[in-house]
């Protein structure tokens, strides 16, 4: 298991945080991968202090390019404080991405699960963990665009 980060993650990106109360932010980011492996966290964003998530979109190159593809991940947040993501860290699911990662798409988060974050006084790492690695990988590119607001 490793940990990768993407650039909003590591502070090279900035990212929103609401002016007003209930005020919807809307930000894309993304990851380079160079192959999708079992039990590898794919840290790609940060979701604020004080704020949930509104909606989920993720999007994908096609990173499993096998006639048989196994390649899956879950998406979610870290209930550590980004500071404190680990090896042993674990993904809060949110909602699967299956097709997306393996022939390269689009798959809405529709869930229960994404509306129902409950807010915390640290900023959380979004997350990808990959739960069946690739059986013929292909190096591209995941995008999560995170709707987030305060309360």
């Amino acid at each position: 298991m490793s940990v990768h980060y993407g650039d909003a993650a590591t502070g090279l990106v900035p990212y929103g945080y609401p002016a007003f109360a209930q005020s919807l932010i809307r930000k894309r980011f993304t990851i380079d991968v160079d192959a999708l492996v079992a039990d590898d966290l794919l840290i790609v964003g940060v979701l604020p202090l004080g704020c949930s998530p509104s909606y989920m979109v993720l999007d994908s190159d096609a990173l499993d390019v096998d006639a048989e593809p196994t390649a899956a991940v879950k998406v979610g947040l870290i209930n550590d404080a980004i500071d404190d993501v680990s090896e042993g860290s674990k993904v809060e699911e949110l909602f699967t991405a299956t097709e997306a990662v393996r022939a390269g798409g689009v798959e809405v988060g529709e869930t229960a699960a994404v509306v129902r974050v409950t807010p915390v006084n640290y900023d959380r790492a979004i997350a990808l963990e990959v739960t069946a690695g690739a059986a013929t990988a292909k190096a591209g590119q995941i995008g999560l665009t995170v709707f987030y607001t305060t309360e």
